[in-house]
């Protein structure tokens, strides 16, 4: 049975491509029979804030991390395993000094590649919105509780994409950044010097997953013509940035996870309890 908590410690921010549909808030439940559900909040980003201040109030715990998802991220059995998976090993580890995850949803559940590759370039619209809302959080629930609020950024695939939006916005926001770190796991894109200054505005740790095995981001190299730098050590390699190269772990819990080198986020230990290193030194 998973710990059980009064208030919800998994809560997600949903991306609309939609115009004028922009940005709902909810949160997840999770049952003792590890059923995941899925709720709305009426008044939208009031109660969001209510939920995180009230965590954060609480106890001496002072993070927070918020995911994006990848491609098929957004599927019902996909993200239900990583909500369960995520209160086991970050949530519930008493080390993280974590109180919440807050999961960001964007359409990228469609069969085609470059048909979620669309979906993911429009939420560039959104991008000020949800970064003015990262902002928010954070100053809001330090101005009210009087403590430190520390943000860890994590995202994994096409979902960095949207980091570098956010990144982008960044320039034009406020000075002090926004994330004690920034996680790409896995990162579908490109990195040219000039974004990746963009990205240490946002954060001053800056750390990107690498394994030169990835089957998925060697079809995205064929597909783009393009090498993407969570295939390529050395493009990935800018002083601004940490590199952890993942390419020789072994220890995947599941065959997809050991054919693809693709999910080691949620299927290897070791990059599980590197993952935990950083949420524990920054």
């Amino acid at each position: 049975m998973l710990a059980s908590h009064d208030h919800h410690q998994q809560l997600f921010i949903k991306l609309e491509n939609t115009s004028g549909k922009g940005i709902k808030c909810g949160y997840f439940s999770i049952s003792d029979h590890h059923k995941v559900h899925s709720h709305f909040f009426e008044n939208n980003f009031t109660y969001l804030f209510k939920e995180l201040t009230t965590l954060h109030a609480k106890g001496d715990k002072n993070q927070i991390l918020v995911f994006i998802h990848g491609m098929w991220g957004n599927k019902k059995r996909y993200l239900h395993k990583n909500i369960i998976d995520f209160q086991k090993c970050y949530l519930d580890h008493p080390s993280a000094n974590l109180f919440a995850i807050v999961w960001i949803l964007w359409d990228g559940g469609h069969l085609r590649y470059k048909k979620n590759q669309a979906c993911m370039h429009n939420l560039h619209d959104v991008s000020n919105e949800l970064l003015a809302l990262l902002y928010q959080i954070k100053e809001n629930l330090e101005a009210e509780n009087q403590k430190q609020l520390n943000l860890h950024l994590m995202a994994h695939s096409m979902g960095c994409v949207l980091v570098n939006h956010l990144s982008s916005v960044s320039q034009n926001a406020r000075e002090k950044p926004v994330c004690k770190s920034i996680m790409l796991v896995a990162p579908d894109m490109d990195l040219p010097p000039g974004k990746r200054q963009e990205m240490a505005g946002m954060s001053k740790s800056v750390f990107i997953f690498v394994n030169r095995n990835d089957f998925f981001l060697k079809l995205s190299r064929y597909m783009n013509g393009r090498k993407p730098i969570g295939l390529d050590v050395t493009q990935a390699s800018p002083h601004e940035c940490n590199i952890i190269d993942v390419s020789e772990i072994k220890d995947h819990a599941s065959w997809v996870g050991r054919l693809s080198g693709h999910l080691y986020f949620r299927t290897s230990e070791t990059v599980k309890n590197k993952i935990m290193d950083i949420l524990i030194s920054n």
